[in-house]
């Protein structure tokens, strides 16, 4: 993997010998550095944020990489391809089906509880967006362990 050395990467590249299994270590720590950027709150962070970021990048990093062994590991092909694709329509399909009634029955569950909605994530929180994430990464491994399937009975 390079981290500085750019024009021995487009050698690589133009030459094709960069393969898949050389490719994921990119996208795991482009993925781990943006999850965990994106995770933190722009305010003042308390434990249940640092949790839910540390999870996060944990998640994203061990479900991509199940993923890719669902895509059959270093053998398998086009794991960057189903990996985008897949993420892009389960993330918005997830969204509308569980993230956003989820977030309104945290907020609801966190009123009844708290008598109004705390300023600062909370446990509940923290545990909805792991949960989410978690069963976000099941399903995308999942998906493209089918799409394999179908590619091999084909």
């Amino acid at each position: 993997m390079y981290f500085w050395r750019i024009e021995s990467l487009k050698q690589d590249l133009a030459t094709g010998t960069l393969s898949e299994k050389g490719v994921l270590p990119y996208l795991l720590w482009l993925g781990s550095l943006t999850t965990l950027t994106s995770s933190l709150p722009l305010g003042e962070l308390n434990r249940w944020d640092l949790a839910a970021a540390v999870a996060s990048v944990l998640l994203f990093v061990a479900g991509t990489s199940y993923a890719f062994r669902c895509n059959g590991g270093a053998a398998g092909a086009d794991f960057l391809v189903r990996y985008l694709t897949i993420n892009w329509v389960l993330g918005l399909r997830l969204m509308a089906l569980l993230a956003v009634p989820g977030i309104v029955a945290v907020f609801a569950l966190e009123e009844l509880l708290f008598e109004q909605v705390p300023p600062d994530s909370t446990a509940l929180e923290a545990c909805f967006l792991i949960a989410f994430e978690a069963v976000f990464y099941w399903r995308l491994a999942s998906h493209i362990r089918e799409v394999v399937a179908a590619s091999r009975a084909t």
